[in-house]
């Protein structure tokens, strides 16, 4: 199964379009289908992990989807030490410049990766459809995370 957004009219006339109509995606023949109605499983925007809203947010501290850092995206600059520099390092390390995306290692708090949490190449965002299989990676990754610790 794959899914797709379609950028539409309110009337929806480009979906309407296409969906009944056939593609090739080697080496299959895939029909395009209307899918359910669901707006998925929520994305928090305090921790970022898949599955509740703010209001139901049980974390203690803001979370920072770029680096999983006790602070906000906006404060990541100020706050995270990849992007404030460290000008007393020998050598020097410089603040990444304003207006520049940050160019160090991200740390999704979901799958702990090199990717923001909210990134599409997280294995939690390929599922945000599946309320139970979120909750079985969240499980695996838990393991992993426990197994790991001396």
């Amino acid at each position: 199964t794959a899914y797709f957004n379609i950028w539409d009219s309110k009337s929806g006339f480009r979906a309407r379009a296409v969906i009944g109509r056939t593609f090739m995606l080697s080496p299959n023949t895939l029909t395009i289908k209307e899918s359910n109605r669901s707006a998925g499983v929520p994305q928090c925007q305090r921790c970022w992990k898949w599955g509740h809203v703010i209001q139901a947010c049980k974390a203690q501290a803001l979370r920072c989807p770029i680096c999983s850092g006790p602070h906000t995206e906006e404060q990541h600059r100020g706050h995270a030490a990849c992007c404030k520099g460290a000008p007393k390092a020998n050598p020097p390390v410089p603040p990444t410049p304003v207006g520049s995306a940050c160019p160090h290692h991200h740390r999704c708090s979901n799958c702990k990766k090199e990717h923001p949490a909210t990134s599409n190449k997280c294995r939690f965002w390929g599922l945000r459809f599946d309320r139970s299989a979120i909750e079985a990676l969240y499980t695996q990754v838990r393991e992993r995370v426990v197994v790991r610790r001396p």
